[in-house]
């Protein structure tokens, strides 16, 4: 009996390598490490310009001004640029309140500036004018006109009318 299993042991590790030789693979891995994504950036410059300063005191109807900012993109994608603005304050408010345009335009929301690549400068023209019809009520009032410059990227963001689909 001690043979027999013996020679059933011996036959068995036989064919373990006999079966282990049969299925020898000459084998190779080689890795690729150069895989690397970077998303790239939308930003504005540290550096704000203005040519004036779009306050103005002791003013009397009539009056009116300009002044013009310009900021640096410095992103690395195509940017939309725009301007998101709002009035507030009494002579922004009654019958002949004072107005004002970014750019020519005076629509509500955000101006849409242009587009900009990395070291292009973007300007927004603000244009204000006091009526001369405003009466006694605004003596001693004041207002003041908020802008707030936004940019978002251009691919994957165009409407097709060369607008962005989203600011967000």
């Amino acid at each position: 009996m001690k043979r027999i299993l013996l020679s059933l042991a011996t036959v068995g590790a036989l064919s373990a390598l006999i079966t282990g030789a049969t299925f020898a693979l000459f084998t190779a891995e080689s890795e690729n490490l150069n895989n690397t994504f970077t998303a790239g950036t939308v930003k504005f410059g540290e550096d704000f310009e203005t040519s004036c300063d779009l306050s103005a005191s002791n003013i009397a109807p009539g009056d009116s001004g300009t002044c013009t900012y310009e900021i640096a993109y410095v992103g690395s994608l195509e940017a939309f640029v725009g301007v998101e603005h709002s009035a507030s304050g009494d002579l922004f408010a009654g019958t002949h309140p004072m107005t004002y345009t970014i750019n020519g335009s005076s629509d509500s929301g955000i101006i849409l500036l242009g587009t900009a690549n990395s070291g292009d400068t973007v300007s927004a023209d603000v244009e204000w004018s006091f009526p001369l019809a405003a009466g006694n009520e605004y003596q001693g009032k004041s207002g003041s006109i908020t802008l707030k410059f936004k940019a978002v990227q251009v691919r994957n963001n165009d409407d097709g009318s060369g607008n962005p689909s989203s600011w967000n």
